[in-house]
């Protein structure tokens, strides 16, 4: 909390000396985004020379719309570097912390998280014959900011529209992660280094045609840009949601309302990135062994980011 009234006391200093611009278009503030359904079901796909930092918050995170990036190598050449390779030569020593309780190999069911070093944690992704695919997918962090410093190097050559990479994820081939939530104030772009992984997105508006029911619910209220009275919505998260790994038609006696849920499925292939905007719930699978970063930044520090940029 500290943390967020300096930044937004800067962010406001900032703005009174010019330094930051408004966007050039409306834009919903969280938690705005959670109460509204998206224009439209299809992904854009956006090379990533073609866009800036007023496209991308005029067209997708403003209006909540998720948004793939291609062809990022191009404008990123160091995104390349951050392989299972290069990691376990360059930083095979380094100790990060692996979390997800019951879809992590190095976790019992007592555990939410443990400490693992880099080197281990690509070996059992490359090891073929004792990694185990139920084991399922592993966030990676390094272990403290001191440590992390070692990965910002790679990152000094992103596109400004990228805030600073949060952590690395790694995992074997068909592992995966549960649909879920990263808290409904984080947004982000997921960017694959290496490898392919799938995601599906649905908005918060349709949970309860994807999930069962509520393990908690938060009421936010909030004031729509051209409008007088606050609208009043629930927040809601569960756990147990549509599985990523078949498809949803396929799971419509748990799931009936599922084929009704506006749906963004797509394959993230190495040197693409995808962008989510706060409140959007989502699953995710490794289609080959994956390396890959993600950027979770809150929603409304993510707009001002962008401000800054302009």
């Amino acid at each position: 909390q500290r943390q967020m009234e300096v930044y937004e006391r800067d962010f406001h200093d900032q703005y009174l000396r010019g330094e930051v611009k408004e966007p050039p278009c409306a834009c919903l503030s969280f938690p705005r985004c959670m109460a509204v359904q998206p224009a439209r079901g299809t992904l854009d796909t956006v090379r990533a020379a073609e866009l800036n930092v007023t496209r991308l918050l005029c067209d997708y995170l403003c209006p909540c719309l998720p948004l793939l990036v291609t062809d990022v190598f191009e404008v990123w050449p160091l995104l390349r570097n951050i392989s299972l390779s290069f990691l376990k030569e360059e930083w095979g020593w380094k100790n990060g912390i692996t979390r997800g309780r019951h879809t992590n190999p190095y976790l019992s069911v007592q555990e939410n998280r443990t400490e693992v070093s880099v080197s281990d944690m690509v070996t059992y992704v490359q090891d073929k014959g004792k990694r185990k695919v139920e084991g399922r997918y592993s966030h990676f962090n390094l272990r403290d900011e001191k440590d992390y410093k070692v990965l910002r190097p790679l990152f000094v050559d992103r596109p400004s529209y990228l805030p600073e990479p949060s952590w690395l994820t790694i995992g074997p081939a068909q592992s995966g992660n549960v649909i879920h939530d990263d808290g409904p104030e984080n947004s982000g772009f997921f960017c694959v280094s290496e490898g392919a992984k799938g995601f599906v997105l649905y908005p918060q508006v349709d949970f309860w045609k994807v999930c069962e029911s509520a393990l908690r619910v938060k009421t936010y209220e909030t004031v729509f840009p051209d409008e007088d009275a606050p609208r009043s919505f629930n927040y809601t998260t569960s756990r147990r949601c549509l599985d990523v790994q078949h498809p949803r038609e396929e799971q419509l006696d748990r799931y009936p309302d599922a084929m009704d849920a506006t749906e963004f499925k797509v394959i993230v292939p190495a040197g693409q990135c995808l962008l989510f905007p706060g409140g959007y719930i989502h699953g995710l699978w490794n289609e080959d062994d994956s390396v890959g970063v993600n950027i979770l930044v809150d929603y409304n520090e993510f707009i001002r980011y962008e401000q800054r940029q302009l």
